[in-house]
């Protein structure tokens, strides 16, 4: 799982629009979103997993998003529009997968392709790709 810690700058997304509408968030969080979670905008996440403790801190023009998680145990928090979600991570093989669940159910895969972490966020027949490349 080595591979996938460090830090690493978003360089290219798509459907991140439907993947928002997807999931359900609206509104000023809505706007916010596609405004900010952009490349343009030197988005960063740090991804440390060393054993079952999993720490990505997601660095943003507004301000960090850090979340700590023990592999395989699921826990509540807020989506970044304020709804109570339940999230779980799991460790397999090189790659993490986080599955959201609550008012809707997201799958997150990230995995390395290449020089390329890729994060795959689906919702429903919706997927959005998120490219990063080390920072």
């Amino acid at each position: 799982m080595a591979a996938l810690n460090g830090k690493w700058k978003l360089v290219s997304l798509d459907n991140f629009e439907l993947y928002l509408d997807a999931v359900g968030v609206q509104g000023e969080s809505r706007e916010r979103a596609l405004k900010l979670l952009t490349p343009e905008n030197n988005i960063v996440q740090d991804i440390s997993i060393d054993g079952d403790n999993i720490s990505i801190v997601t660095i943003t023009p507004v301000s960090p998003i850090e979340v700590n998680a023990q592999n395989g145990v699921e826990f509540v928090s807020r989506y970044l529009d304020g709804r109570e979600i339940k999230t779980l991570f799991t460790v397999d093989g090189d790659t993490l997968v986080e599955e959201i669940s609550g008012p809707f159910s997201s799958k997150i895969v990230r995995a390395i392709e290449g020089d390329q972490m890729v994060m795959k966020m689906s919702a429903g027949d919706v997927t959005s790709t998120r490219r990063y490349e080390r920072a």
